[in-house]
């Protein structure tokens, strides 16, 4: 699946007479972020002359914060709030770590916080 998604990339690169740059949005943590380096890696030996700007979208209300804030407030006395402090952790150093491949490999890096309720999806904030 990685070569065919390189593959390609490779091809509109070629097929352009030249690459102006590129716009990436990502959410930025997990499998998102390391596809995005890998790919704003690709574009910088590909095309070193072409501008690489991303948008790191985060939602201010995910579902590893709301875990966190509900399990502090009414199992502290039972100590369970040590899983969701430590996957809380976990997804901040994540988030640094993406940031971090990001300033590294782009040359712009625009950090965008979407707020969503549950009316509202996260396709829906970033649309508006």
């Amino acid at each position: 699946m990685e070569t065919v998604l390189w593959d390609r990339m490779r091809r509109l690169l070629e097929e352009s007479d030249s690459c102006q740059g590129v716009i990436v949005t990502t959410q930025g943590q997990g499998l998102y972020a390391g596809i995005t380096t890998a790919l704003l890696q690709e574009l910088q030996q590909e095309s070193k002359s072409a501008a690489r700007l991303v948008f790191h979208i985060t939602n201010p209300h995910s579902d590893v914060e709301k875990s966190s804030d509900e399990q502090d407030t009414t199992t502290i006395e039972n100590e369970a709030w040590q899983p969701a402090h430590v996957q809380r952790v976990r997804h901040h150093i994540s988030s640094g770590l993406a940031m971090h491949d990001f300033t590294q490999n782009a040359h712009v890096v625009v950090p965008l916080e979407l707020p969503t309720n549950e009316r509202m999806s996260l396709v829906r904030a970033s649309a508006q």
